[in-house]
């Protein structure tokens, strides 16, 4: 009910407005924050040990990219009840991103962004992780999701992806490359096996020195499902975690941007679920990160169900609020425990 009254006066304003002043807000008063949210939201469920969790994450559920670009409000996450947060997009340098307005709200609860990677640069965000490391009380997990440079060449866009990996990553809980967003121009074509191919070649030094779980975030645009299928040859080859799936569609009639939300929900889930049945045959061992328009505790349970291991949410939370966190982890400890 706090909630939906609040929504109410939030929605009047611009959305980006509303996102940045919250996270201002979020950072200059961590501990008032940190403790209104932990009384009212924090749930004790706990990530139930005869799963799967190679993250060793206290449960399942994990903060989208985007939300949190520049890790400001890291103790508000794990106040809230998150496992991990996954930071970023980061890139080498600081850069403003797109022209405004960049962020538009629809009532079906779905989401139209354009941002284009606005965020603070890889030295000032390394900052605020450390620090917050430095003080961590709880266990929440860090990921971090980095990209390229708008002005980074396509030739030279595997440099910034190798900067911001040996410069992150020490203080990364998992790392997840970015080569899928629809709001940097040619981005997405990086997304082909040759080019992930010699990325993932020339970071092979730079993870022996600094190992971390590292993911690939795809898209749900491939023109068939069985375009998705040298994702498998590539965790195994260069030995990842797994798959983030999925980024953001640009398959809509409303100009530039990604969708996210309800209208990304199908669209996410076909992808999702072909990468879980193709990953349990050909590498089981393997994870597919579920992202992109699961906002309800069941379309988290069907994840679950399915064989997902680690599901991130994002658009459920702007417009549900925190409450959504507890209502989906419990859906998945009580679906576990075969209740």
């Amino acid at each position: 009910m706090f909630y939906s009254l609040l929504k109410k006066i939030l929605f009047q304003f611009d959305p980006e407005f509303i996102h940045h002043e919250s996270l201002e807000l979020f950072h200059a008063f961590p501990h008032f924050f940190s403790s209104f949210f932990h009384h009212h939201f924090k749930t004790d469920t706990q990530f139930l040990t005869h799963r799967r969790n190679p993250l060793k994450l206290v449960n399942p559920l994990i903060v989208a990219a985007g939300l949190d670009k520049n890790a400001v409000a890291l103790p508000i996450w794990e106040a809230m009840g998150f496992g991990a947060v996954e930071v970023g997009t980061v890139t080498p340098l600081a850069q403003l991103g797109n022209a405004k307005p960049r962020i538009f709200r629809f009532k079906d609860e779905t989401l139209l962004n354009s941002m284009g990677f606005p965020n603070l640069g890889m030295h000032a965000v390394a900052s605020n992780i450390a620090r917050f490391k430095k003080s961590q009380q709880g266990m929440m997990k860090v990921g971090i999701n980095i990209g390229k440079n708008k002005n980074t060449s396509l030739e030279n866009s595997i440099n910034d992806y190798l900067q911001t990996y040996e410069y992150l990553s020490p203080l990364a809980d998992y790392v997840a490359i970015n080569i899928s967003s629809p709001n940097t121009p040619g981005l997405r074509s990086l997304g082909n096996e040759s080019w992930l191919r010699e990325c993932l070649q020339e970071l092979v030094h730079a993870r022996k020195k600094n190992p971390k779980a590292l993911f690939i975030k795809v898209g749900p645009d491939l023109a068939k499902l069985t375009d998705y299928d040298f994702l498998s040859r590539l965790t195994q080859e260069f030995d990842l975690a797994g798959i983030v799936a999925t980024n953001t569609t640009s398959d809509h009639l409303y100009g530039s941007g990604g969708i996210s939300g309800a209208r990304l929900l199908n669209k996410s889930r076909m992808v999702r679920e072909y990468l879980l049945k193709h990953f349990q045959q050909t590498c089981p061992e393997k994870i597919v990160m579920g992202v992109g328009g699961m906002s309800r505790p069941e379309h988290f349970q069907e994840f679950w169900n399915s064989g997902g291991v680690y599901a991130q949410l994002y658009s459920g939370l702007i417009y549900q609020g925190p409450g959504i966190i507890r209502k989906i982890l419990h859906t998945f400890t009580m679906k576990t425990l075969g209740h």
